[in-house]
């Protein structure tokens, strides 16, 4: 999946990518230097083979994610010289990380969380008057 996002985004590397895809091969491993698909895509300036990896569901936080040496897929891009992969790369980043996590509070009685109540807050003396 890496050798096929490398490729200068000829139509036989998004045929191999989509083949791939098809067959079930995780786009997201990350190699010995943190890189997915997605960071060699930006490294070598491929940028069809980035829209299509995004397309494909590496849009996620993980996948944009800094490698080993902190560059996310973006600043891969620029410093590799291809700007308009870098800003496009940039645009989804920021998308990703503004976006605010969900959170699903456990119910009451589960685990160390509990949610206080109106009640608890009129006991405590500081609410008295």
């Amino acid at each position: 999946m890496h050798k096929a996002s490398r490729m200068d985004g000829a139509s036989s590397s998004l045929d191999m990518l989509q083949y791939l895809t098809h067959s079930r091969v995780d786009a997201g491993l990350v190699n010995c230097n943190g890189h997915n698909s997605l960071h060699k895509a930006a490294q070598f300036g491929s940028l069809p083979a980035a829209r299509f990896l995004l397309d494909a569901g590496l849009r996620t936080r993980a996948a944009v994610a800094p490698d080993r040496d902190r560059n996310a897929p973006s600043a891969l891009a620029f410093a590799a010289g291809f700007r308009a992969l870098a800003s496009e790369l940039r645009h989804t980043e920021d998308l990703l990380w503004l976006t605010p996590a969900l959170y699903v509070q456990a119910p009451a009685g589960e685990g160390y969380l509990q949610t206080a109540t109106v009640d608890d807050h009129a006991t405590d003396g500081a609410s008295q008057t």
